[in-house]
C-alpha cells in the first residue's frame, strides 16, 4: 500500500513537471513564424550596452526575399561595418518545427558570394537559387521560442562551428538571440531596428 501511495505521488510530481514545462513552452502556430518573421526584417544599428560598450558602427540589412527552393519565410542578411563595406551575407530561413515547440532557424551561405553580392539591388536573382549554390550551417539551426516580450533563440550546445571572418579558423560558437519588435540581440551584440522608411 505505502509503495503504491509513493509511486502514485511521483507519477504526480512527474506529471506536474511535465506540465510545468509544456506552459512554459507552449505550442506555436503559422501565426507566430509570420510574426517573426515580420519582426526580423528591416534594418538594424549596432548599439551600446548596458555596461556602456560602444556599438561597432556595424549595420544589418534583413530583406525578405522569395526563394521557393528553400521556404516561404526567407531571408537574405547583409553586414556592413561602419564604412558601409559589405563584411557578411547570408540568407536564413524559418520554418515551425514538426512538434510545433519552436521555429527552426537555417543558415546558409553562398558557395560563390561574387555571384550574389548587390541581392538587395537585384532581390529577383535569389529566386533561381537551387541547393548546389549554397551551404547550409549544419548544427547551427537556431532554435526560436516565444516570450513575454518577444522570441528568444538559441542552438544545439556543441554542435554549431562557424569560421572566424577574422582569423579564418574555425570554432565552436553557441548561439544566443533574441529579439522584440525594435531590438535584435546576437549574442553580447545588440541592434536597434530603425523607423519603418528610415534609410
Amino acid at each position: 500500500m505505502k509503495r503504491t501511495m509513493t509511486a502514485a505521488i511521483l507519477g504526480l510530481c512527474l506529471a506536474l513537471a511535465a506540465a510545468s514545462v509544456l506552459a512554459k513552452n507552449p505550442k506555436l502556430k503559422d501565426g507566430d513564424v509570420e510574426l517573426l518573421s515580420d519582426w526580423l526584417g528591416g534594418i538594424y544599428d549596432s548599439v551600446a550596452l548596458a555596461d556602456g560598450t560602444a556599438g561597432d558602427g556595424h549595420m544589418l540589412i534583413v530583406e525578405r526575399i522569395s526563394s521557393p527552393m528553400i521556404s516561404w519565410h526567407v531571408f537574405y542578411v547583409e553586414e556592413r561595418d561602419a564604412t558601409g563595406t559589405v563584411v557578411a551575407e547570408q540568407l536564413v530561413s524559418l520554418e515551425l518545427a514538426s512538434d510545433k515547440r519552436s521555429i527552426v532557424q537555417q543558415s546558409f551561405s553562398f558557395k560563390d558570394p561574387q555571384r550574389w553580392h548587390g541581392g538587395l539591388e537585384r532581390p529577383d536573382i535569389f529566386k533561381s537559387i537551387i541547393a548546389d549554390d549554397l551551404l547550409m550551417a549544419t548544427g547551427c539551426e537556431v532554435f526560436w521560442l516565444r516570450e513575454a516580450t518577444g522570441y528568444a533563440g538559441h542552438s544545439q550546445a556543441g554542435l554549431c562551428r562557424l569560421r572566424s571572418r577574422a582569423t579564418g579558423l574555425s570554432m565552436q560558437v553557441d548561439i544566443v538571440t533574441k529579439i522584440s519588435p525594435a531590438e535584435y540581440w546576437y549574442g553580447q551584440r545588440r541592434f536597434s531596428k530603425r523607423a519603418a522608411g528610415v534609410q
